[in-house]
């Protein structure tokens, strides 16, 4: 086992990058990326209470070793390409069973989008695949950022459609509505994936080039665009903490609505967003049957009985479209079901129909009228889509 005296161990960086232990024949057993390398690889010699798997990885550890990078994405970017090449067995003993994530990427569509998969088709061409990642949720963080910079499409859609609200909260160029070419489009996921596959300094090259060619030709704001992303891709490290801190958004965050038509087939539906993005995974309806006639609150406070009588993760903030009935009604459940103050927002049309009133109960930890109004927006969107297949099974008597 490795010895805490170890030379080696007093000269660790206070970089983010992957270790890796491996033992006397020089093979790896685990790989492990760190914030602070110093922090991480330490806290295995220092905690008293590791699990008997860890343990086992620690007695037949000879060596330590790790390379540092230049921020937490390239780590967990790093980790996932190391893992993958050589496959350590204590990675795969020391997941509890649980399913590593991957990225994909379906370049072989004429758009590729996005996705997430715990088990991926690794035969199919059509798809490109990388990982595993051992974090989701640090990928899906890193992924947050990199959108900023290679503003990729995540929807299942067809091009050309309406703008999503991706888009429209975070106004960044998308082929949706085909303002970006086919050609300028692939160009920019193919940079994507070269990044992922750890091509930072060869990408950084290639796009320093292309800035140069551009501005030769007169082509400014095509060159400062490229300028941004070389900058954003050699600052890595600071738009990760800027992203992690910008907004004070809530963890997550659901939004109820309800949808009648002179009280038939009402409806309510709950969107929820992690990170200030839409998990459509999370999306809820709910078909109204308590209530007689039209009681947007009566309504209102089924779907909140509904959802909290459920083992659902509790939400760091609710969004209600309507006044302070709507707010009052569900904050008495809440409290009553739950047994949490859950900070809550209202938000109503004005006097005129025009602008927008928010009404708080409990912690203001969202003040931004144009979000809250999105995400509002989207559970108005879901309610009323569920209204209408309600009402068409009913016409057609199914």
């Amino acid at each position: 086992m490795i010895e805490r005296s170890d030379k080696k161990l007093k000269h660790l960086p206070l970089h983010p990058g992957v270790y890796f232990f491996k033992n006397s024949s020089g093979n790896f057993l685990y790989i492990g990326k760190a914030k602070v390398l110093k922090k991480r690889i330490k806290s295995y010699f220092q905690k008293k209470d590791l699990d008997p798997k860890t343990l086992k990885m620690l007695a037949e550890a000879q060596k330590i070793d790790w390379i540092k990078t230049d921020s937490e994405i390239e780590a967990l970017l790093l980790e996932a390409e190391m893992i993958k090449r050589y496959k350590p067995r204590f990675n795969i003993d020391l997941r509890d069973d649980k399913s590593y994530l991957y990225l994909g990427i379906t370049w072989g569509e004429d758009y590729p989008r996005v996705f997430y998969v715990r088990e991926p088709n690794l035969s199919d061409r059509s798809n490109r695949y990388f990982g595993p990642y051992t974090s989701s949720g640090s990928l899906k963080q890193a992924m947050k950022v990199l959108r900023k910079i290679f503003p990729y499409r995540t929807c299942k859609s067809k091009i050309p459609h309406k703008v999503c609200l991706w888009y429209q909260m975070r106004k960044i160029p998308a082929p949706c509505d085909q303002s970006m070419s086919k050609k300028e489009y692939r160009k920019m996921i193919s940079a994507l994936m070269k990044f992922l596959k750890g091509g930072k300094k060869d990408l950084i090259k290639k796009f320093k080039k292309e800035m140069k060619d551009f501005s030769k030709k007169g082509k400014f704001e095509k060159a400062a665009k490229i300028r941004d992303k070389i900058y954003a891709l050699e600052h890595l490290h600071d738009i990760a903490i800027i992203s992690d801190i910008s907004g004070n958004i809530p963890k997550r965050i659901e939004s109820y609505d309800i949808s009648n038509i002179m009280g038939n087939e009402a409806t309510g539906s709950m969107v929820v967003f992690i990170d200030g993005e839409p998990d459509k995974d999370e999306y809820r309806k709910f078909k109204i049957k308590t209530v007689s006639g039209i009681s947007d609150t009566a309504s209102l406070a089924e779907v909140m009985q509904r959802r909290f009588n459920n083992d659902w993760p509790i939400p760091n903030l609710i969004i209600i479209d309507g006044g302070m009935g709507q707010l009052n009604v569900a904050r008495k459940i809440i409290l009553e079901k739950a047994k949490i103050n859950i900070p809550m927002i209202a938000i109503a049309k004005g006097p005129t129909r025009k602008g927008e009133k928010l009404f708080f109960a409990g912690r203001k930890v969202l003040d931004d009228v144009d979000f809250i109004k999105r995400i509002r927006d989207e559970a108005h969107r879901f309610a009323i889509s569920y209204h209408r297949i309600l009402r068409r099974k009913k016409l057609i008597g199914k």
